[in-house]
């Protein structure tokens, strides 16, 4: 298993967390495994406060039974009210190439759910991960799943993120707008009614 010693610092991934290390450890995040929902997959999402888990899950799009229309706009509607429910400095998403081992159906159908979580956004910052990328740096304990892999994608983020701060020897929290402030950023949590 790879650390994250191991990641060159000329990777895209290297230079993109590196530009949001504050706002991945002391921000808010949210993080998606993208589906439109099929019979075997539904989206997956994690939310993170302060580099910590808080909540997981999956959303619930209908299965393929519905219409692909019905599905993404399930989909929309259910990021819009994670987005304003968490306050999201940073989405983290898998980013999906358009060219993959999969079979065309299935990449366009989740290159459909990359364009409407990006869509559906409010945050200040988005992170792609490209699958390769964070697959290389899972835990151990880590089992494949939907809710399983925002999870770990959020996990690897800013697990790097972290690995990057402690490098710099920064002893002063970065803001989630990106600046550095003794004690860091007073954002929380906002709960809505669901």
């Amino acid at each position: 298993m790879k650390t994250f010693a191991d990641i060159s610092k000329k990777t895209k991934l290297y230079q993109e967390v590196d530009r949001l290390k504050g706002p991945l450890v002391y921000g808010n995040v949210l993080c998606i495994d993208p589906s439109i929902g099929s019979s075997s997959s539904s989206p997956g999402w994690a939310y993170y406060q302060s580099g910590q888990l808080i909540e997981s899950g999956t959303i619930h799009t209908g299965g393929s039974h519905l219409e692909l229309w019905q599905r993404a706009r399930r989909l929309a509607n259910a990021l819009h009210v994670l987005c304003a429910e968490y306050r999201v400095d940073v989405l983290v998403y898998e980013d999906i190439p358009a060219t993959s081992g999969f079979n065309q159906n299935a990449i366009a159908s989740l290159l459909k759910a990359v364009g409407i979580v990006l869509a559906c956004t409010t945050s200040s910052h988005v992170l792609g991960v490209h699958p390769a990328s964070w697959k290389n740096y899972v835990r151990p304990e880590y089992k494949k799943g939907d809710k399983e892999d925002a999870i770990e994608i959020g996990w690897v983020a800013i697990g790097l993120a972290k690995h990057i701060e402690s490098l710099a020897g920064t002893t002063e929290r970065s803001s989630c707008d990106g600046d550095s402030v003794p004690g860091g950023s007073n954002r929380g949590r906002r709960r809505s009614a669901r």
